[in-house]
């Protein structure tokens, strides 16, 4: 996970959510903390702004069938968390990866909030910076 180096890098903004992520085949459980920062970096461009970008980090309680990564198809992710360009599309996944479950799933479709954030994680992964 790149942190842009320390030394130009400003905070700007943290947040954090959380979510419980339960398995109903193993009856496992597994609580997911997730902390956003979003910090600046970089020289001013010429429009007077610096370039943003989201540290993502997540925690996890257990490491069970109930983790959000547990399958071998999330073999290249990294369950620590993720940077990524700000930008309109990151703005609006980092918005509903934090929001509560019974808002989320007003725009999840028909899966679940839990379903839909963890796709999110699996997205926001493949956006790395």
């Amino acid at each position: 996970m790149s942190d842009y180096g320390s030394s130009n890098k400003v905070l700007i903004k943290e947040e954090n959510g959380f979510f419980e992520n339960n398995c109903i085949f193993s009856h496992h459980t597994c609580k997911v903390n997730i902390n956003v920062k979003t910090y600046e970096y970089g020289e001013t461009n010429a429009n007077g702004e610096k370039k943003k970008f989201y540290y993502i980090n997540y925690t996890f309680s257990e490491i069970n069938d109930a983790h959000p990564f547990n399958n071998e198809a999330d073999s290249n992710i990294d369950a620590e968390g993720v940077t990524v360009s700000k930008n309109e599309m990151t703005d609006k996944m980092i918005q509903y990866l934090l929001m509560n479950n019974d808002n989320l799933e007003n725009f999840s479709g028909r899966v679940t909030g839990n379903t839909y954030k963890i796709s999110i994680m699996r997205a926001l992964n493949n956006l790395w910076d």
